[in-house]
């Protein structure tokens, strides 16, 4: 997250600049995934805001560019005729991809459900406008949010968990929730 800040407040008046940067750092492996996300969802989040927004989805899809293509590494090495440790490594590489795939976007649903309820408080034009963007965000990724619904309806259940991402009131009356449950029911 240092880095991405510092290179947010070297081009604080480049939007364009922070977000190629930023790319190529992810691009790199130098900044990882989770850094951005949290980076975009600490900033006084506020998706009226038209450059996180573009960063949020050209990290996001970078990233599962990154991570689909080292999933398919996995699976051909798995099929490979290869010894079996080698096909335990895959193994355990791949299910480590997916956990990882799983969390990140079990993470962005949650961060916008907490940027949704600090903006509602706040200001229902900005909550309006949060809202809209997770409905994009979804329509986007809605492949991928599949893969990962039982840990978001997990996160979005009525039964609090001590350490959970999200805390109780995120309960099945949440908007995003109705969002959510439509995307993952449609064919």
């Amino acid at each position: 997250v240092t880095v991405i800040r510092a290179v947010s407040e070297y081009w604080q008046n480049s939007h364009q600049h922070q977000l190629v940067i930023i790319e190529h750092l992810l691009t790199m492996g130098v900044v990882k995934i989770p850094a951005i996300l949290q980076f975009i969802f600490n900033q006084a989040i506020n998706f009226r805001s038209a450059w996180l927004w573009e960063l949020l989805q050209t990290c996001m899809d970078v990233w599962l560019i990154q991570l689909n293509e080292a999933m398919k590494l996995a699976n051909r090495a798995i099929k490979l005729h290869l010894s079996e440790d080698v096909k335990a490594q895959s193994q355990a590489q791949l299910e480590a991809l997916e956990k990882e795939k799983i969390e990140t976007f079990s993470n962005v649903v949650s961060s916008f459900a907490r940027a949704f309820l600090d903006q509602t408080n706040d200001d229902s034009n900005a909550a309006t406008v949060s809202e809209a963007r997770f409905r994009q965000f979804v329509r986007s990724y809605i492949t991928d949010l599949r893969v990962a619904q039982n840990a978001i309806e997990h996160n979005f259940g009525a039964t609090p968990v001590a350490d959970d991402l999200i805390s109780s009131s995120f309960d099945q009356s949440h908007p995003f929730f109705s969002i959510l449950q439509s995307a993952f029911t449609l064919n």
